[in-house]
């Protein structure tokens, strides 16, 4: 019901996206800086995924995606098991979508907190108590936080930092040692 649900208002807010393109196009397609907000935010939401270019890479994502939150649910749903609690799937999932809700407030590196808060909210909608669901976000946090750390590690260990400070560089500009002085 949690995924239907998520899919018709995202469904719904394509079709008034739509509209509200069509409404501006009829009117004249007046400058984007007189566009409403919400026009605006559809439009940059809509080049947003042109950046996706091609029905292939979106399933990708949402593959992606869908893999990424089972193997994030898993851990949950095993260390519930551990800890004596009986937990269904649809249950985990409330936990991970209130988790998911937390995490996007602005928070401390590795979301010290926020997870944490997120975790017990969702378990108390799904009637688990407070005192039994923050022990279970503790460890589910810190085994969800282990392939970072390791995928870190590996990334310093083999000089990832070089290979990342190249990508940042702006592609018009000279790079290297001594850049800075043959650019002037």
């Amino acid at each position: 019901m949690l995924g239907a649900g998520a899919g018709s208002v995202v469904l719904g807010l394509l079709v008034f996206g739509f509209f509200l393109r069509g409404r501006r196009a009829k009117r004249g397609a007046a400058p984007a800086e007189h566009a409403s907000r919400l026009a605006r935010w559809f439009d940059e939401a809509l080049h947003g995924l042109a950046a996706l270019e091609s029905k292939g890479r979106a399933a990708l994502v949402f593959a992606l995606s869908l893999t990424m939150w089972l193997v994030t649910m898993g851990p949950g749903m095993y260390v519930f098991k551990a800890v004596g609690i009986d937990v269904t799937f649809s249950d985990v999932a409330v936990v991970m979508v209130s988790v998911t809700f937390a995490v996007a407030a602005p928070a401390s590196p590795g979301f010290v907190g926020t997870f944490h808060a997120g975790f017990v909210l969702g378990s108390e909608l799904v009637g688990i108590p407070r005192e039994r669901a923050l022990p279970v976000a503790i460890v589910v946090h810190l085994i969800s936080q282990i392939p970072f750390i390791l995928a870190g590690g590996v990334v310093l260990a083999t000089g990832g930092r070089r290979a990342l400070a190249r990508a940042d560089a702006p592609k018009n500009e000279p790079s290297g040692p001594g850049a800075a002085a043959r650019g002037k």
